[in-house]
């Protein structure tokens, strides 16, 4: 195959482009299926000629592309809105082979709405717990890559996630969500951290430096002191009332709490309570990174 000609990428990003804009706008359920599935054909198309990983695809601007800090993949990620209320999400990673040659693609198959116990699963591509991708993070740990996805799902009329996973790959690229690297979170078996909160509310999830208190151990002494270090830090959800506890749709942030994980040793450590100082001037702003990139129907 002769080399691909960035005016024959021109040509698929301007037919995508306005595809894309019918998934999120189409007037009912089956036009925007319609519209999906032909996106998901024409991307699939695209990404496939030789030096595709090359073209930055920016004028997409209702779908979310993400390259990994090393440039080793990119996801192509977006949602598509369902009449009653709901979200379906779809994905393609592509690979970064290096060699400006066809890429290899990897489609990803949303089965959040079948997984039992989604925060306890590893899950490969074609049962992926879905989500939209606003933020990765890249952390090494004896040899492994650990991606960290942070992502949002609108769920559906009375609630909304808010999404921590974890992406490696294996000596054949097969990709995996999820990884036991959570610690000192829950039961300590968590292979993805998922938020889920009232419809009303709104919940940050960033990637930032911030200070803590850390416990030393040193010299048969142990005290503590406050250090500042990189960390994925949100909002601290309870219930608006004792009587809905585990009722999700009645969960919000409170007040100025807020929690975080940082990565030490290969895990990512939960920190209670973190002393967030005024995180980023223009945290509300970025709290709903979907609506901020118009990645959602307009109300």
């Amino acid at each position: 195959m002769g080399q691909t000609s960035i005016p024959d990428l021109v040509m698929y990003e301007d037919t995508l482009k306005k595809t894309a804009v019918i998934i999120l706008n189409g007037e009912n359920d089956s036009v925007r299926i319609t519209a999906n599935n032909q996106f998901h054909l024409l991307l699939n198309d695209a990404l496939s000629l030789e030096r595709s990983f090359e073209y930055p695809f920016d004028s997409l601007t209702t779908i979310a592309c993400l390259t990994s800090p090393d440039n080793s993949f990119r996801i192509f990620n977006w949602n598509l809105p369902k009449d009653d209320g709901s979200f379906s999400f779809f994905g393609i990673i592509q690979l970064n082979n290096g060699k400006k040659t066809m890429s290899h693609l990897i489609s990803l198959n949303d089965r959040s709405n079948m997984i039992s116990g989604p925060e306890l699963q590893v899950l490969g591509a074609e049962n992926w717990y879905g989500a939209l991708y606003y933020k990765i993070i890249l952390k090494k740990s004896k040899g492994i890559n650990y991606y960290t996805l942070l992502g949002w799902d609108g769920n559906d009329r009375f609630s909304t996630k808010k999404i921590i996973d974890v992406l490696t790959f294996n000596e054949k690229s097969e990709p995996s969500f999820g990884s036991l690297i959570f610690n000192n979170y829950k039961e300590n078996n968590n292979t993805r951290v998922i938020f889920e909160y009232s419809k009303s509310a709104s919940l940050s999830l960033k990637y930032e430096t911030q200070s803590y208190k850390k416990t030393i151990h040193k010299k048969n002494k142990t005290f503590s002191k406050m250090v500042s270090d990189e960390m994925i830090v949100f909002d601290h959800l309870e219930p608006v009332n004792p009587s809905f506890v585990q009722n999700y749709s009645y969960y919000i942030p409170v007040g100025d709490r807020y929690d975080g994980f940082i990565f030490e040793n290969g895990l990512w450590i939960f920190i209670p309570d973190v002393h967030a100082k005024n995180p980023d001037s223009d945290k509300d702003a970025n709290r709903e990174r979907p609506t901020e990139l118009n990645l959602l129907p307009p109300k």
